[in-house]
């Protein structure tokens, strides 16, 4: 894999890869900013079935919840969420959020 580059370009892969949001600029924030407020946004609407989720697919169903849909929502949202501020600030951020919870 080849890959040529300028110096702003190699400085902006450089903060990319080392998860940091000093390489990111107004534009890319914007960009992906109305996805990140979306997805939160819609987050606590979730909040109850997921409780109820949280007591087993069984209950949730009994207690009404529909849990392949709230399932694929919220899985759909937070993969949007996460996949889009990823995208701006870094994978090495990412990773050191979800390694302390494996």
């Amino acid at each position: 894999l080849i890959f040529m580059a300028d110096d702003r370009q190699l400085r902006d892969l450089t903060f990319w890869s080392l998860g940091s949001l000093g390489g990111a600029t107004w534009a890319k924030i914007s960009s992906v900013g109305p996805i990140i407020v979306l997805a939160l946004a819609a987050m606590p609407f979730l909040a109850r079935g997921l409780n109820a989720l949280a007591l087993g697919e069984a209950t949730a169903g009994h207690l009404g919840v529909p849990v392949q849909r709230l399932k694929y929502t919220a899985i759909i949202g937070v993969s949007a969420a996460v996949g889009a501020s990823v995208g701006v600030s870094g994978g090495i951020g990412f990773v050191g959020i979800v390694v302390p919870q494996l």
